[in-house]
């Protein structure tokens, strides 16, 4: 059975989510009518433009658009028969009539010609746009897609291969890598491959910092902060507080033992950051060696918190009353799901790189540029392209935000509402070209984006989808854009 209260609480976010004057984020899980919802706003939408075309909606597969094609043009045939008697069949009619007189009073012609209804999946769209700007896409006619663009990435590794040996910088940056890789070239193809299919994730990075090695470093040890800084904070918000000064006063025993043990097994270092603690650190950089020795105390090899404590550990035989409290804690930590994943993956954070580490990286920057124009010749010889630089071309193709194409300014104009279904699927090119289409837009001006998805149900991790970005615009919306979070309950498929 449906829940009646979640199916009446939807209902009202459905009569929110059609409100053509605003911006949507949609959650909704499987089985809630999210195709429904999109005809339904689209349907909304089609009575308050003057063109068909100014409404852009976007799906991610073939399927996708034809079933959402195809369920708009059903409400629209349905309004030529009986008025429906269900209350979400009434909806239905009553949009598709209010759509159907505005395409009467504007001539638009609809049931002749249905192509003016623009539903189309993002690569289709992204193909569209460089296309119509070849030269500056960078992009002919002749270019295929390729639906499997991995051969054209081994290609391309291979040509940087060939190179080893010549005396170039770029043999002594390969050859610095493949020492690192104890000279597995398989290692080093499969890893220059997913790079290159992630690129559109680093290349504006790498060129913006080209020739600027120190300041490359310098903003990757910043991110590497921040990853710190947020790693500890979502630990911290994890530990609930009442364990805080327990777990600073028995760490620090533990630590103090160890440290005066003639057996120390565990790393000095962390035990050093440990022992004097009177609370717990702070969750930043500063605090990172104290938060590794933490979880070095609590965890075993396996990352599963302790069930029994030894000298070992930090407590003795003769310390029976310390020995109980810390069990007791570590029982109550191992009840709250995820804790231990959160310790042990503090093993793996680091603030800086060492001059090793950065040697490597360094030689891996260096080829980057490299490659890609390699990537460029393969696709040239070859007649085709991958999605990532079909959506780099687009991006081309419409230009800056401050100085974009007249491409880009006739969409700016043309496209007055934006819907994107799958939103989970999204990835960070294609959210660039979504910050690209609404550069000029602004609060009020009529213009909307509407995107609907669940985070739960994201497949497309082969073609760089980041889930990411739909939790991160139902947080902070998008770049030119307020966009309000809703969320759907009801699942009718099942129970």
């Amino acid at each position: 059975m449906v829940d009646a209260s979640a199916a009446l609480k939807d209902e009202s976010v459905r009569r929110q989510a059609t409100d053509p004057s605003l911006s949507f984020i949609v959650q909704a899980p499987a089985g809630s009518g999210k195709t429904e919802l999109l005809a339904q706003r689209y349907l909304r939408l089609l009575a308050c433009v003057d063109k068909p075309e100014q409404i852009l909606a976007i799906t991610f597969t073939r399927k996708a658009a034809n079933e959402m094609r195809n369920r708009i043009l059903k409400y629209l045939e349905q309004v030529h028969g009986p008025r429906p008697v269900a209350s979400h069949e009434v909806t239905n009619w009553e949009l598709a009539k209010e759509a159907l007189d505005a395409n009467k009073r504007h001539g638009w012609e609809l049931e002749r010609h249905s192509s003016r209804l623009r539903i189309q999946t993002i690569d289709s769209f992204n193909a569209s746009l460089s296309r119509r700007l070849p030269l500056l896409s960078f992009m002919g006619s002749s270019m295929e897609i390729a639906q499997d663009a991995v051969p054209l990435y081994e290609a391309t590794c291979q040509r940087l291969l060939c190179r080893l040996g010549e005396g170039s910088e770029v043999a002594a940056n390969l050859a610095t890598l493949l020492r690192h890789l104890a000279n597995r070239t398989a290692d080093l193809i499969t890893m220059l491959c997913d790079l290159l299919m992630r690129r559109d994730q680093w290349i504006k990075l790498i060129m913006q910092h080209h020739g600027e090695t120190e300041a490359l470093r310098a903003s990757i040890e910043h991110t590497l902060q921040a990853e710190v800084a947020h790693r500890l904070e979502e630990l911290i918000q994890a530990l609930p507080a009442d364990m805080h000064a327990e777990l600073a006063e028995l760490v620090a025993f533990a630590a103090g033992n160890l440290l005066a043990s003639d057996e120390l097994k565990k790393d000095e270092r962390l035990l050093v950051a440990c022992h004097s603690l009177l609370h717990l650190p702070k969750p930043d950089v500063s605090g990172l060696l104290a938060w590794q020795g933490i979880a070095q105390l609590l965890l075993t090899t396996k990352g599963e918190f302790y069930s029994k404590l030894t000298k070992s550990n930090g407590f003795p035989a003769d310390k029976k009353q310390e020995k109980v409290r810390m069990t007791q804690l570590l029982s109550d930590m191992s009840k709250i799901s995820g804790l231990n994943e959160k310790f042990a993956g503090l093993a793996y954070l680091s603030a800086e790189l060492t001059d090793q580490q950065w040697r490597v990286l360094q030689a891996l920057i260096r080829l980057l540029p490299e490659l890609v124009s390699m990537l460029w010749v393969e696709f040239s010889e070859q007649g085709q392209v991958d999605y990532v630089e079909v959506s780099q071309r687009a991006l081309r193709a419409l230009g800056p935000d401050e100085q974009p194409t007249d491409l880009g300014l006739v969409l700016d104009e043309q496209i007055k509402h934006i819907l994107i279904d799958e939103f989970q699927d999204i990835s960070i090119g294609q959210k660039q070209l979504l910050e690209r289409l609404t550069a000029g837009w602004s609060e009020g001006d009529g213009r909307t984006v509407f995107c609907v998805g669940d985070p739960m149900q994201s497949i497309y991790r082969f073609r760089q989808a980041e889930v990411g970005i739909f939790l991160e615009l139902q947080r902070s919306g998008l770049k030119h854009v307020p966009i309000k979070a809703l969320k759907l309950e009801t699942n009718f498929r099942s129970t």
